[in-house]
C-alpha cells in the first residue's frame, strides 16, 4: 500500500557486501555512494524478475497463504480485497470479471473443483504473482 509519500513497497532486506541481484536489474543504487538521482529503464529482464525471481514467488506464495486463511465469501471479494491492498483502490467491474475468470482458468489448470477454489492455495498464489506483475503495482504514475 502507498505510505502517503506515493510510494509503494515489498520489503527485501539488502547487504551492501552482496548486493541483491534481483535490485540490480532494476538499477537500485550501490549502497556504498549517495545516489540522487537514479536512470530510468525498463528492459525484458525486469519482467523476467517479476515473473521468475524466488523473491516475488515468495511473496505470491506468502500473501497467497494469507488470502486463504481469510473467508471470503467468493472470488470477487477476494479479488476486492487484493487489489485495495495492492494498489489501494477497487477493481473496475471489467477488471473484477477478468480476474474471475482467472480464478476459474486457475482452478481447471491446477485441477481444483470448483467448490474448493477459495481454499486452493496454488490458485491464490498465482492471482497475488498476477497482481505484483500489474503495472499500475510496477509503476507508480
Amino acid at each position: 500500500p502507498l505510505d502517503g509519500h506515493g510510494r509503494r513497497s515489498l520489503y527485501i532486506k539488502t547487504n551492501l557486501m552482496e548486493p541483491t541481484r534481483f535490485l540490480s536489474v532494476f538499477n537500485t543504487p550501490g549502497g556504498k555512494v549517495v545516489e540522487g538521482r537514479r536512470d530510468r529503464s525498463n528492459v525484458p529482464a525486469q519482467a523476467l524478475a517479476m515473473l521468475n525471481d524466488p523473491f516475488v514467488i515468495g511473496q505470491a506464495d506468502t500473501w497467497g497463504q494469507r488470502l486463504v486463511a481469510v473467508a471470503h465469501r467468493d472470488p470477487s471479494e477476494r479479488i476486492d480485497v487484493m487489489f485495495q491492498r495492492a494498489l489501494s483502490r477497487p477493481p473496475s467491474a471489467d477488471e473484477r470479471e477478468q480476474f474471475t475468470r482467472l480464478v476459474d482458468q486457475l482452478a481447471g489448470l491446477h485441477g481444483v473443483a470448483s467448490a474448493d477454489r477459495m481454499t486452493s492455495r496454488p490458485i491464490w498464489k498465482d492471482m497475488a504473482h498476477v497482481v505484483f506483475n500489474l503495472k499500475e503495482f510496477i509503476y507508480l504514475p
